[in-house]
């Protein structure tokens, strides 16, 4: 049902066991959480779109982290005062 949420899900859970990320673990949980509200309200949640919003969760999360890696890349002293 959620198997291509598999691949996200496993590049998340690589990042969080290599670096300890507080909005990575906050999108774990939050789009974990979504998903399971299928347990329980198996139509209501879906029809609410409990996937699409899970979906959105985790893209947000692991686009945030790899604008945060490429700022790293960019400038690897983290020295940077330029704001933006």
């Amino acid at each position: 049902l959620f198997a291509w949420l598999l691949y996200p899900f496993t590049v998340l859970t690589h990042r969080l066991t290599s670096v300890r990320s507080p909005l990575l673990l906050f999108t774990a949980i939050g789009a974990v959480a979504l998903l399971a509200l299928t347990i329980p309200f198996r139509v209501q949640a879906q029809v609410y779109g409990n996937i699409f919003f899970a979906t959105i969760l985790l893209f947000i999360g692991l686009s945030e982290e790899l604008i945060r890696l490429q700022r790293m890349a960019d400038d690897p002293t983290g020295l940077s005062t330029s704001i933006g």
